[in-house]
C-alpha cells in the first residue's frame, strides 16, 4: 500500500476513533457502533476479500474490548473501585459461561443449517 494511502487510512481511522470515543461518551452505546461501519468501509481501499470484510471489522471492533477493559479495570482499582474479591469469585464462572456459551453457539450453527431449518420450518406448518 502506498504510504499516501496509508496516511489516509490512518487519518480515518484516527477521525473514527474520535468519534466512536465521542458517541460512546455522549450516548452510551458501544464504539463498535461508529467503528464497525467504518471500518467496513475502508477495508475496501483494503486487499480484504469483499466476504471477509464484515467478519475482520466486527473481529477488529471485539479485539479491542480487551485492552481497554483491561486499562479500564486498573484505572478504577488506582480509585479503589474494583472489588477484587468479588472478581476472584466470579472469575472462574465467568471463564465457564463464556467457553460453554461459544460451545453451544457452535451445536447451534451445526443445527441452523439449511436443510435443519427446512426441517423445522416444515413442523411448524404440519401443527
Amino acid at each position: 500500500m502506498p504510504i499516501v494511502e496509508a496516511l489516509g487510512l490512518v487519518l480515518v481511522m484516527i477521525g473514527t476513533s474520535l468519534a466512536s470515543g465521542t458517541v460512546a461518551g455522549l450516548l452510551g452505546v458501544g464504539g463498535g457502533t461508529v467503528v464497525v461501519p467504518i471500518l467496513e468501509y475502508a477495508l475496501r481501499f483494503t486487499d480484504v476479500p469483499p466476504d471477509l470484510r464484515m467478519h475482520v471489522a466486527v473481529a477488529t471492533s471485539m479485539a479491542t474490548i480487551v485492552p481497554t477493559s483491561i486499562a479500564s479495570a486498573f484505572a478504577h482499582d488506582r480509585h479503589r473501585a474494583v472489588d477484587w474479591a468479588l472478581v476472584r469469585t466470579w472469575a472462574l464462572p465467568l471463564l465457564a459461561g463464556a467457553v460453554g456459551a461459544a460451545c453451544f453457539r457452535h451445536g447451534v450453527n451445526r443445527m441452523c443449517s439449511p436443510p435443519s431449518l427446512r426441517l423445522y420450518a416444515l413442523s411448524w406448518q404440519s401443527k
